[in-house]
């Protein structure tokens, strides 16, 4: 069976080649040694497709004016789960601060959320964390600024249906600040 890989993983692969292919022009022969350098090499690699990622978000963000304000984590727990931005919407849209999980990809969005059965990973502590009450928005390098709107409009009405079915929720989550919201 031959395994089709995308343009992503191609990329991310041929990180780990150049590294493992420099260590060993640099003389540097130990497995161990050269496992560690590809891991290293896919960590860069993956930490910048996630910059980039924000960064795109951040572009996109600030276009919409149905977005009042845009936050980064508040403290160390905020980081802990991952969460990249918190988001406070116009108030005519009586939505409470919500937190967001920035992806770099689809399959990350689905990962996050539904985990992978294959791999016998869960959905991610955070979107249980927050009871699904948290935005997860591909800004990858091929999305552009009509399928971000169009997907971060598909996730606050997917949470705002959540919060529909649970008014008591939606009153207490917009009368809580950000460090609050936590859901547990």
């Amino acid at each position: 069976m031959v395994e089709i890989r995308s343009p992503r993983q191609k990329r991310l692969d041929d990180a780990r080649h150049s590294a493992i292919h420099e260590a060993l022009v640099k003389g540097i022969t130990n497995d161990g040694e050269l496992t560690i350098i590809a891991n290293k090499a896919e960590l860069e690699f993956t930490n910048k497709l996630g910059r980039e990622s924000e960064e795109r978000f951040d572009e996109y963000i600030g276009k919409l004016d149905i977005v009042k304000n845009v936050f980064n984590p508040f403290g160390i727990e905020d980081m802990l789960l991952g969460i990249d931005r918190w988001i406070k919407f116009d108030d005519s849209l009586n939505l409470p601060i919500l937190p967001v999980q920035i992806k770099s990809s689809n399959e990350n969005v689905k990962t996050f959320i539904h985990g992978d059965p294959k791999k016998g990973i869960g959905a991610n502590p955070a979107f249980i964390t927050f009871g699904g009450f948290i935005l997860v928005i591909n800004t990858g390098e091929s999305v552009d600024f009509d399928d971000f709107q169009y997907h971060l409009f598909k996730e606050v009405e997917r949470v705002n249906r959540m919060l529909d079915r649970r008014q008591d929720f939606r009153e207490k989550l917009i009368n809580k600040d950000s460090n609050s919201f936590k859901i547990r």
